[in-house]
């Protein structure tokens, strides 16, 4: 298994990641602390998805290595490249997550906590993983050390549209921070930069963002314990995380949160698979009322 030192970009200044997604060795082993998977959803192939057989027991099983829940909500999304998208991004993840707990992908099961986060039970609790995906990239965090939430951005606020946002939504001292950037490109990516800390900081604990706004994130490195934070959602403010801005694709910002006050190692990977691209073309009938699919969700 390769070092740290050959794959893991070290935080430089505390709280940056710095260096390339590379591609992984054949056997990487277990995380040294989080390993980190970029997923393009439209360059990389994943598995194709298909409909149940029809028999009364089909629907409660995997479809294509997708689970149930999986194959509802890509069928839930009314745009076919975002759920193509969704479809490429959980393959990927069912596919990586066996390899790391040595199962089946298709076979894994996890609980959802109150706010959505994933949580395996059973003999698989110490693994600990996050999700997140916007337009045409995933991030996957996966890490067997401590809880960890990671989040990855595509910068679409309007270029008016930043300074009064980041009024609106930011604590002042961050809003000012976006408004003192040099220029209208700078300030979008600090406010979308800003989005991410805090929306990584709460799927690291299994929060709500709408309480994680509050969250002192103007730097990266350790976040204290913010109790009037995070506090309607039943835990999480009281929690010490530790920040990191992640290296993203252009048009992109990315950002991973482990709970802890230390540093953990990161590993830098770039996900390909061969294959067939993934369709939902053949899932069944959508739902009456499909769901939008927002920039940035979760997973």
């Amino acid at each position: 298994m390769p070092s740290p030192r050959d794959t893991a970009a070290r935080p430089l200044p505390p709280g940056t990641a710095t260096g390339a997604y590379r591609r992984p060795p054949a056997r990487p082993g277990p995380p040294p602390g989080v390993d980190l998977w970029l997923i393009p959803l439209d360059a990389a192939p994943g598995a194709r998805v298909t409909a149940p057989a029809g028999r009364p027991g089909d629907a409660g099983r995997p479809v294509g290595g997708l689970g149930r829940a999986e194959r509802s909500r890509a069928l839930s999304l009314r745009d076919p490249a975002t759920a193509r998208r969704y479809v490429a991004a959980h393959t990927a993840l069912r596919t990586l997550l066996g390899r790391y707990v040595g199962r089946p992908g298709s076979t894994l099961r996890w609980a959802t906590g109150r706010h959505g986060k994933p949580v395996f039970e059973g003999e698989l609790h110490a693994w600990h993983w996050s999700l997140s995906r916007s337009a045409s990239h995933a991030l996957l965090a996966v890490s067997r050390t401590a809880p960890v939430g990671v989040d990855i951005e595509r910068i679409t606020v309007p270029p008016r549209a930043v300074t009064p946002l980041a009024s609106r939504f930011l604590p002042p001292a961050e809003a000012a921070l976006v408004a003192a950037q040099p220029g209208t490109q700078a300030r979008r990516a600090a406010y979308h930069g800003l989005l991410s800390r805090k929306e990584s900081c709460v799927k690291a604990v299994g929060g709500r963002f709408s309480e994680g706004l509050r969250l002192p994130v103007a730097t990266p490195g350790p976040v204290a314990p913010h109790p009037d934070a995070l506090g309607g959602s039943g835990g999480g403010g009281d929690v010490a995380r530790w920040l990191v801005d992640l290296p993203a694709p252009a048009g992109y910002v990315a950002s991973l949160a482990t709970v802890g006050r230390s540093p953990l190692p990161l590993r830098l990977f770039a996900w390909s698979a061969p294959g067939e691209r993934p369709t939902v073309a053949d899932l069944g009938t959508a739902p009456e009322r499909p769901r939008a699919e927002p920039a940035g969700v979760a997973a």
